[in-house]
């Protein structure tokens, strides 16, 4: 029979692969007694054996699919066993049509997806003994110290071993992860085309191997050239229905490390996507008023959400906090503490600094910086600029000029003044002479400071501890246009937010001034 049948198909292999299908799958899920094909042979001889016809049998084939358990592979009509050209949920064309929609295209569907299941690839991966052994590291592993180094620390993971535990004494039961995004295959900026990956990982590995690219697992490749938006979910249908088979019921697997059979079963964690794909796979508003994934209408906060999204950000900080972040990152400042006085101690630093030799233009600009903000140098700076109008009468008149030369020559020209003023024995303090002097080339890095009772910590020791003292603002005066083609910039205060990244304890040999390095 099954000779024949391949002789009847040369023609169309695919169609043979088909039956074959159909000849091993169960007519409905746990069948024993009937797989699809041998079911509709079964109908197909009775229908010619007593004569019926098409409509009669239509209606058997829906009445039959009522019948039996839901998930059922019976077709619910004769017209679903004739017509394979049109999809059978939505009646749609496979094929591709025309402009005006009239002619098919036989042969060239009208859309591709290319389906690997997981099932067959789980199975062989615990056919490693070395593998296997790394997918239950998480079960091994020590007493949990309150640092999330692992998902298996994260309340999600525990939620699940809460909930379910017959699911979490098995620590081969495998916790998955997805993660869906479009790429352009031809390596081209246009947006014309768009081709989607569907990606699985498996979180039992240790950290060092689960992001590894042998370890992710290609699940889906959805062609182009449009974006399945919202219809994802159509092309993600299969890949649910294994993940569901692996939930409720399990396949058997042989574990090559432990030498035994046993019941597999997987969970799904967790989708990993940009704020754009996390609508489509959720469902979710990404735009607008109701934008934001936790406070949406009748949403518990974040934390009580275990099992949830997550966000690449990526996209959200190119996408929301762009023009922020760009603004930030040109605020390469060097901050002196409001309160500072050269005469006095300002603060002490908190053990465990570094002395290095930094950038010859930065400490030049945080030099600088310390010259703007002591009041003993005011009078200088106010002579500097006097000096640069009256040798530059034309140049003075445009203000974006004045500041920029100030900047590059006030330094230099306040050493000379002072070095002038020693060798004619006029009276300059200590203070000055080493402040004009400037600063060794060696400087102390903190990752802490305390200046007038307040602790200023940099954002790389923030990140281990409980409150955050790294966000300064700063007050400037800065030359201000109206707009790009304003040409008479006019000067004004302006408040600056920053982060800080390093604190630098100026050495100027007879006192040190703390500044903050900000991004």
């Amino acid at each position: 029979m099954v000779e024949v049948a391949q002789d009847d198909c040369k023609a169309n292999p695919k169609l043979f692969e088909r039956l074959l299908e159909d000849a091993e799958k169960p007519l409905y899920p746990n069948c024993k007694n009937f797989t699809k094909l041998y079911a509709l042979v079964k109908l197909y001889n009775l229908k010619g054996r007593y004569g019926w016809s098409n409509k009669s049998f239509s209606e058997l084939l829906s009445l039959l699919g009522d019948m039996l358990p839901v998930n059922n592979e019976l077709p619910l009509s004769m017209n679903e066993l004739k017509d394979a050209s049109s999809y059978p949920t939505c009646g749609a064309s496979r094929w591709k049509v025309n402009i005006r929609g009239t002619k098919k295209s036989e042969g060239v569907p009208a859309k591709v997806m290319w389906y690997f299941p997981p099932i067959p690839q789980f199975k062989r991966t615990f056919q490693s003994s070395k593998i296997t052994k790394d997918l239950i590291w998480h079960a091994q592993g020590g007493e949990f110290d309150g640092k999330m180094c692992h998902p298996s620390d994260s309340p999600s993971w525990k939620v699940i071993d809460h909930r379910w535990p017959d699911f979490a004494v098995e620590p081969r039961n495998l916790r998955l992860v997805i993660s869906a995004d479009g790429i352009n295959p031809h390596s081209s900026l246009s947006s014309r085309y768009s081709c989607w990956l569907v990606v699985m990982i498996t979180y039992n590995l240790p950290p060092w191997l689960c992001m590894k690219r042998k370890f992710m697992m290609l699940s889906l490749l959805i062609s182009g050239p449009q974006q399945p938006v919202n219809d994802i979910d159509i092309n993600l249908a299969p890949l649910i229905e294994d993940l569901k088979t692996l939930w409720e019921l399990g396949v058997e697997a042989y574990d090559a490390y432990q030498r035994e059979v046993f019941t597999l079963r997987d969970v799904l964690l967790w989708t990993t996507n940009d704020f754009p794909a996390y609508g489509n796979l959720s469902g979710c508003i990404v735009k607008g008023y109701f934008a934001c994934p936790i406070c949406g209408p009748e949403t518990y906060s974040h934390r009580y959400l275990h099992v949830r999204h997550n966000l690449d950000v990526m996209h959200i900080e190119k996408n929301v906090c762009e023009s922020i972040i760009e603004y930030l990152s040109n605020v390469d400042a060097v901050e002196v503490p409001s309160s500072t006085n050269v005469d006095h101690k300002v603060g002490v630093p908190i053990p465990g600094g570094h002395i290095t030799e930094v950038d010859s233009n930065l400490l030049l600009q945080a030099h600088h910086y310390v010259l703007e903000n002591t009041t003993i140098i005011q009078p200088y700076i106010e002579e500097h600029i006097k000096w640069l109008k009256l040798n530059n009468p034309h140049q003075s008149k445009r203000q974006k000029w004045l500041q920029e030369e100030h900047m590059r020559t006030f330094t230099h020209w306040l050493r000379k003044k002072v070095e002038v003023a020693i060798a004619d024995k006029e009276p300059i303090s200590k203070t000055l002479r080493w402040i004009a002097h400037g600063p060794t080339h060696y400087v102390s890095k903190y990752h802490g400071y305390v200046i007038n009772g307040c602790y200023y910590n940099t954002k790389n020791r923030d990140e281990v501890r409980v409150t955050h003292n790294s966000r300064v603002s700063i007050v400037a005066t800065i030359m201000q246009v109206s707009s790009a083609k304003d040409k008479n910039p006019v000067l004004g205060e302006l408040c600056f937010y920053g982060i800080i990244t390093e604190i630098w304890d100026l050495d100027y040999t007879m006192f040190r001034i703390p500044v903050f390095k900000c991004n």
